[in-house]
């Protein structure tokens, strides 16, 4: 059990049951982390939503990227990739909007058949 249960299943390299043992415990950035090693991203995406819960939102002036905390940054880019990946495409090119990354933004966008990029 505990440490040794996840040294072993990190070892095993299943990271399905890695990621499970970390949701059990509400440590959602390592749980997210290896649902998106095991190939589930949708369950990543859902879980990197609720880490992005956690940030106050910010007041958006159009055409200015607002200074976000970089652990903000780093977890919208993870909840970018992992919609992404699920062919969430719109919902990703809003986050990469958010956080500043054009060139992924207007990929997700082409790829979601927004013919305005």
């Amino acid at each position: 059990r505990g440490s040794k249960a996840a040294e072993l299943f990190l070892k095993a390299k299943r990271f399905d049951l890695l990621a499970n043992f970390y949701l059990e415990r509400n440590i959602f950035d390592k749980a997210a982390h290896y649902y998106t090693c095991a190939g589930m991203h949708e369950k990543a995406a859902e879980i990197y939503d609720q880490l992005l819960k956690q940030f106050p939102q910010l007041k958006e002036i159009p055409g200015e990227i607002p200074r976000r905390p970089l652990e903000e940054i780093k977890i919208t880019r993870l909840a970018a990739s992992a919609h992404s990946r699920s062919e969430n495409y719109k919902y990703a090119a809003s986050l990469y909007q958010r956080i500043g990354e054009f060139k992924n933004e207007a990929k997700n966008r082409k790829f979601a058949g927004d013919t305005t990029v």
